[in-house]
């Protein structure tokens, strides 16, 4: 525990400290998994935090007068860091078994614990590695992960699914299992046919939403059969992948439904909105009425009931008819599309609508029916 000195701007350090800390649960039986791994030299220090099965790392630069590492608890550091005065250099210094901070005139000091004690999560051997630009990592991830299953009974439900079944897409899924699924299917990046069967976590998918953003830089994504490792602009995430086989969910995504309507994407998720409110469970079922240019949307019964109508455009060759489905998930998959306009394709009652969007051809996002 010798060593281990440096200063670097609280801003920055703050914000690497945020990164990392996501991954780090507040409550921990093993107090080394609470946290947060520091690691200064050669004008870098790298800051890690993990759960066993992810880990992220942030490198910022640093006036480094001693190398060396240590562990102190995540979150506290973090809140710490944070609290400085603004535009203050932040000082660290490992003073025997403690840490000190000192910014400005706010001094803290902070329990540690060895670095050698701190778990490692290894990748292994690489066997797919590809480069996307950071926005559409992020767009393709907000694009599905409101489908992903809410629980973890069906595990292999809970994340999404990377998947390479056409030499020219990328596609990424997920699926609650019962009544929602969401593609997008990317253009296939150098090296990507090589890409295995993954299903990425939710909490490594929550993590990537959190800290990716929407900047302008490339992400560069390995793939080992156990792992995947995301990095850019000086963060590394290291995820297990979860083991088990996603569904077949191909053969449930609807081609030739007749009914058709075309419908500003605004109106219809201000409506569904306004009609949710019609009852406490937003889970509970919607039923939409489509005749000639016009959808109507309603829910309830005698008590206290909701009703909009929308205008749009619709092709009928069987004529008017009623469907009925989960309300929630109408309105997170309408949600899931930043567009002017959808397209939502609607064939027989009892089979699923698909929809989607000119502006967004990569997206397929499909609705179970339900009995109203």
């Amino acid at each position: 525990m010798s060593g281990l000195h440096f200063v670097c701007e609280g801003a920055i350090l703050g914000k690497a400290l945020r990164d990392v800390r996501n991954v780090v649960e507040r409550a921990n039986t093993i107090p080394i998994v609470g946290n947060v791994l520091i690691e200064a030299g050669e004008g870098v220090v790298r800051l890690t935090g993990t759960n066993f099965d992810i880990r992220a790392t942030r490198e910022i630069a640093a006036e480094i007068t001693a190398a060396g590492s240590i562990t102190v608890p995540a979150h506290r550091f973090a809140d710490m860091v944070t609290a400085m005065p603004s535009g203050s250099q932040v000082e660290v210094k490992l003073a025997g078994s403690q840490l000190q901070l000192r910014g400005g005139r706010a001094t803290f000091k902070l329990p540690t614990l060895d670095a050698e004690a701190f778990p490692p999560l290894p990748f292994g051997e690489s066997v797919a590695s590809i480069t996307m630009p950071a926005a559409t990592v992020r767009g393709a991830i907000d694009t599905v992960r409101y489908a992903m299953a809410p629980d973890i009974a069906r595990f292999w439900l809970n994340g999404i699914f990377v998947h390479t079944d056409d030499p020219a897409q990328l596609k990424v899924a997920a699926s609650d299992g019962d009544r929602v699924l969401a593609r997008c299917a990317l253009p296939m990046p150098l090296g990507g046919e090589a890409v295995p069967p993954f299903i990425i976590s939710a909490g490594l998918v929550d993590l990537l939403r959190r800290t990716l953003g929407d900047a302008d830089t490339d992400v560069e994504i390995d793939f080992s059969p156990e792992c995947v490792r995301f990095a850019s602009d000086g963060l590394t995430i290291i995820g297990k992948a979860i083991d088990g086989s996603f569904p077949d969910y191909q053969r449930i995504i609807p081609a030739g439904n007749g009914t058709l309507i075309k419908i500003d994407r605004d109106a219809l998720r201000d409506a569904v909105t306004r009609v949710l409110l019609a009852g406490d469970d937003k889970a509970s079922g919607v039923r939409l009425e489509v005749e000639k240019d016009r959808l109507t949307i309603s829910r309830g019964d005698a008590a206290c009931e909701g009703r909009e109508e929308v205008p749009c455009e619709t092709a009928l060759p069987d004529g008017p008819r009623q469907y009925g489905f989960n309300g929630r998930c109408l309105k997170d998959s309408i949600d899931a599309l930043d567009v002017d306009a959808l397209e939502v394709a609607l064939g027989d009652p009892a089979l699923p609508a698909l929809i989607t969007s000119t502006a967004r051809p990569d997206a397929s996002l499909v609705l179970m029916p339900m009995r109203i």
